[in-house]
C-alpha cells in the first residue's frame, strides 16, 4: 500500500504560467526553455506570489477538487483565496446559530458536554481502581463517587457559571487523585 503525501505548491517566479494538462499541472517559467509537469493529485494547495498566470481550466479544476488557491502580493500580503464549493448543511448551520442565541439551549448543550467529560474521568478512575492496591482502590473509588455527584450536579446547574464551577471541582478531584498516584 502506498501513501500519497500532499504538498502545497508555492510559486514566486514572476510571470510564471500554470495550466491544466489532463490530470497534471504544467508550469512554464519565463526565460527558461521547456516546462515542468506536476501530477495534480499530489498537490494539496497552490499559493501564488505576485504576477502569476493561471489558466481558467486550472482554476476551475482546483475549485471542483476543493484544492485551495491563494493569491498573495509579491511581498507576501494576502489578497484572495479560492476554496471551491462548500459542502455542508445550511439548515444545520442555521439551527446551530439559533441554539447559540438561546441561553437555555446553550446551557443544555454545555450540561451534556460537562457531564460527558466528568463521566469519562470517573470511568478512568474506576478502571484504575480494579487493579490497584487496597488503599489506592479506596481512594480511587471515593474520588469516583465524588465525580458521580458532579455528574448529577450538571443536570441541576442553573447557569453556565455554576456549571463551570461543577466542572472545575470535578477536574480538581480527578487531578488531585491522579497526582497522588492511581496505583
Amino acid at each position: 500500500m502506498t501513501t500519497e503525501l500532499l504538498n502545497t505548491l508555492y510559486v514566486q517566479t514572476q510571470g510564471a504560467d500554470l495550466r491544466l494538462e489532463q490530470d497534471s499541472l504544467r508550469v512554464h517559467l519565463p526565460d527558461t526553455t521547456g516546462r515542468q509537469i506536476l501530477p495534480l493529485r499530489r498537490i494539496d494547495a497552490i499559493v501564488l506570489y505576485g504576477h502569476i498566470n493561471l489558466s481558467t481550466e486550472l482554476i476551475t479544476r482546483c475549485a471542483q477538487d476543493r484544492r485551495p488557491v491563494t493569491w498573495m502580493t509579491r511581498g507576501g500580503r494576502y489578497l484572495a483565496r479560492l476554496d471551491g464549493a462548500i459542502h455542508g448543511n445550511v439548515l444545520l448551520r442555521h439551527a446551530q446559530h439559533q441554539s447559540h442565541a438561546d441561553a437555555e439551549a446553550r446551557l443544555g448543550i454545555a450540561r451534556n458536554i460537562v457531564a460527558g467529560k466528568i463521566r469519562n474521568s470517573r470511568w478512568v478512575l474506576l478502571r484504575a481502581a480494579r487493579d490497584s492496591a487496597p488503599t489506592a482502590k479506596a481512594r480511587l473509588r471515593e474520588a469516583a463517587a465524588t465525580l458521580a455527584e458532579g455528574i448529577a450536579a450538571t443536570s441541576t446547574a442553573e447557569s453556565l457559571d455554576t456549571l463551570m464551577g461543577v466542572e472545575g471541582n470535578a477536574a480538581r478531584t480527578y487531578f488531585v487523585t491522579y497526582k497522588r498516584g492511581m496505583g
